[in-house]
């Protein structure tokens, strides 16, 4: 069967089925996302507000007549997540790019079953997507954002569906993979858990689940910079675990009848950071979202002391990211 039609009434990025509004607010600390930011940056934490960081608010609209004959919407609001319809222009170059992207796609091709349907959760440009598409395997790109379907459809034509990672437009027990790089750590848990389920709910019997995990640990090279944020995590932390922390995803999956398969790394080529990289992400509130207890004093004294590290320009140690499968 063409896998195109196990998709319920969606076709590719443009189609006029599933209809995606999204409004980035007002930046709490003025400057313009994608700006290098100078090492002696400073932020204000904004009572009330996103702790200078800035909100994306994204609403799916799923105009099909399906599933109890009335249309689904589901929200999700986030603090110091990118607008990914104006950060795909650039997301593949600042993130490694082709490099990145083959180290992931090489350590995921050996989780995954060698010939049925993908489905690439959150795929964005399907840079990695590309690399996993084969004669015999057929991978599907779905993303809520416009602007990085654009330039998925380029790569796999015909192949990129617009989706609400918690309601997926294809069938029931339809896929043979389904795979979720460097999405559930995004999610607060209750959709990070919602997207489990309706992953499950599309696995084939024996289909795979693929997902990266426990991606905050994968920047712990024991560079200069991890010291620093380490003591902001410390000073800033809420008493929580993180959606994608591994002993809560195999509690999760396990629930959905999920079996543990295999774990892998990769290493993510060319993110090593520089300080004055990690200064402009924590000025401009993008590490903010998980520190709501982070003073002003504590903030003002970790980019004091990203400006008087070394080599300001110069990348640290590259993460290395854990990959881990589940069978249905």
């Amino acid at each position: 069967m063409d896998p195109i039609r196990l998709v319920e009434g969606y076709s590719t990025g443009s189609s006029p089925h599933a209809r995606i509004r999204s409004k980035p607010s007002s930046k709490g600390n003025g400057r313009i996302p994608g700006r290098p930011a100078p090492a002696d940056t400073t932020a204000t934490l904004s009572p009330g507000r996103s702790n200078g960081g800035y909100t994306k608010s994204l609403m799916i609209t799923d105009l099909r007549h399906a599933r109890g004959g009335v249309p689904h919407q589901s929200a999700c609001t986030m603090v110091g997540v990118l607008d990914y319809d104006t950060e795909a222009g650039r997301y593949d170059a600042t993130r490694g790019g082709e490099a990145r992207a083959l180290a992931a796609a090489t350590a995921l091709d050996a989780l995954l079953p060698a010939t049925g349907v993908i489905a690439d959760i959150g795929g964005g440009t399907g840079i990695v997507s590309r690399h996993l598409a084969t004669p015999t395997r057929t991978v599907i790109v779905a993303d809520a954002s416009t602007g990085m379907l654009t330039l998925a459809a380029r790569r796999l034509p015909g192949r990129a569906v617009r989706a609400d990672a918690t309601r997926l437009p294809f069938a029931d027990a339809s896929l043979h993979a389904v795979t979720c790089i460097w999405l559930l750590h995004l999610l607060p848990p209750h959709l990070t858990d919602a997207v489990i389920t309706e992953a499950a709910r599309v696995l084939a019997p024996g289909g795979i689940l693929a997902a990266t995990i426990g991606k905050n640990n994968a920047h712990q090279g024991g560079d200069d910079t991890d010291a620093i944020l380490h003591r902001v995590h410390q000073q800033g932390g809420a008493p929580h675990i993180p959606s994608d922390d591994p002993e809560r995803l195999a509690q999760v999956t396990a629930t959905r009848g999920l079996t543990p398969q295999a774990t892998t790394t990769f290493t993510g080529h060319g993110q090593g950071r520089t300080p004055n990289n990690l200064a402009y992400d924590l000025a401009d509130g993008r590490h903010l979202t998980w520190l709501p207890h982070l003073t002003q004093t504590d903030l003002d004294a970790a980019l004091a002391d990203l400006a008087a590290l070394p080599g300001p320009d110069v990348p640290r140690t590259d993460p290395v990211y854990t990959l881990a499968s589940w069978r249905r």
